[in-house]
């Protein structure tokens, strides 16, 4: 994956059609959720406000009904890190907090290991997938402006 560019060209961002959470319990976090999907990011007029997480998190983003999904874009702050995107059908968010996968199908995995800071990261699966939840997590401190979730062009 190359940073910076628009790999996944031609594609819609859903995510503001997504039902958008981070988990509870375990993962503290500062911002508001609502933030990742306003379209504010440095370098696009006014300064967005970020969502930090001191620690590990995770953030979820639910559909309705499937989508086709080619991957995710994250403008990632100054605390660059590594992020993994699993997408799935059938699993929720339940009433503790935590996504629950015992009935659920994992159908496509990204990563993006190049630490990069102030920049676009792109999270690509192999190929579109059909999928109404989304887990995207970090094992490590992150700030983020601005998330999207970009459908297949196909």
């Amino acid at each position: 994956m190359l940073n910076g560019c628009y790999l996944l060209g031609g594609s819609v961002n859903v995510a503001p059609d997504a039902v958008t959470r981070a988990t509870q319990g375990y993962n503290e976090y500062e911002g508001e959720i609502g933030h990742l999907v306003d379209g504010l990011y440095p370098g696009n007029g006014p300064m967005g406000e970020p969502f930090i997480w001191p620690g590990k998190g995770d953030l979820t983003f639910q559909f309705e009904q499937l989508q086709l999904v080619a991957g995710l874009r994250l403008f990632v702050g100054a605390d660059g890190g590594i992020y993994e995107v699993t997408a799935y059908q059938g699993a929720y968010l339940d009433e503790e907090g935590q996504t629950e996968t015992s009935q659920a199908r994992v159908v496509g995995e990204a990563v993006n290991f190049e630490l990069v800071e102030n920049s676009w990261v792109e999270l690509e699966f192999e190929g579109p997938v059909e999928a109404d939840y989304l887990e995207l997590a970090t094992e490590a401190g992150a700030i983020f402006y601005e998330i999207e979730i970009l459908t297949s062009s196909d």
